[in-house]
């Protein structure tokens, strides 16, 4: 464990795994296994924020992480979130890229809060088997309690050297992943994003709406902080905080989904 900013006393300590980006989040009974598509615009990297480093297509896990873990009573409702047990459908066994999480985290936490002009983002014939929230995160942080010396959490296939942040009255690492196109887009783009994420969920009847909602809000979750994670930390890779309109990429609109009860 580094010791740039050792926590003491009764202080807490997180790690804060967030992601970037249109993902496929599947949680498994002792591990999330997270799915990235193969989108051309798109570049992958992970790393400390604003230290990020490309990485290549891979399977990344998290490790050393040995804090019991309180398990999650109620997801926040600010997800897409898809019951496995509601309809029928094949979670892909491989993907471009895949990020594994093991253990479950402490929370889930939606970062970076989206309004769109319309309630209605899905389309298809399960899309009434998804939760429809009509504000939903841009972001996602995978949250974990940790200890010192005891915790040394790295992320496999990646040199990533841990950074502790002493702020707010908490303690944190926070590895950053982004998965997003740091160039100017078309309206269309969240539609291709969309279709390229569910192809992963083979079987699924679900699309976006076409062209996709305009964002009409933005707004930095303040939960947020008492974990360690920064109102800066909740934007895209060309984010701007205070820019209007907010148009891609600097945020990622196309919405990631957290698919419950997967086998």
């Amino acid at each position: 464990m580094p010791h740039s900013a050792e926590a003491t006393g009764p202080t807490p300590f997180f790690l804060n795994v967030i992601f970037h980006g249109p993902f496929i989040f599947a949680m498994y009974s002792n591990r999330i296994e997270v799915l990235v598509p193969d989108i051309k615009e798109h570049i992958v990297g992970a790393g400390t924020f604003k230290s990020e480093r490309p990485c290549l297509p891979d399977i990344y896990s998290l490790i050393g992480i040995k804090t019991d873990q309180s398990a999650m009573v109620n997801l926040d409702p600010k997800h897409f979130v898809l019951d496995a047990n509601k309809t029928k459908f094949q979670i892909a066994s491989e993907s471009y890229y895949r990020f594994i999480l093991q253990p479950l985290p402490y929370r889930i936490i939606p970062l970076g809060l989206l309004t769109l002009t319309s309630l209605l983002v899905l389309t298809g014939n399960d899309a009434r088997s998804i939760t429809n929230p009509p504000v939903f995160g841009s972001a996602h942080s995978f949250t974990y309690k940790i200890e010192v010396n005891k915790d040394e959490p790295q992320l496999e296939n990646m040199q990533w050297t841990p950074v502790v942040r002493s702020g707010d009255n908490v303690n944190s690492i926070n590895l950053h992943i982004f998965a997003e196109s740091p160039y100017l887009l078309d309206l269309l783009h969240p539609n291709r994003d969309f279709t390229s994420l569910v192809a992963y969920l083979a079987g699924l009847s679900l699309d976006a709406q076409r062209p996709f909602p305009q964002v009409t809000s933005f707004v930095p979750n303040p939960d947020a902080t008492q974990y360690g994670i920064t109102k800066e930390e909740q934007g895209g890779l060309r984010f701007i905080l205070d820019a209007s309109p907010l148009v891609p990429p600097r945020i990622c609109d196309a919405p990631s989904i957290l698919v419950t009860n997967a086998t």
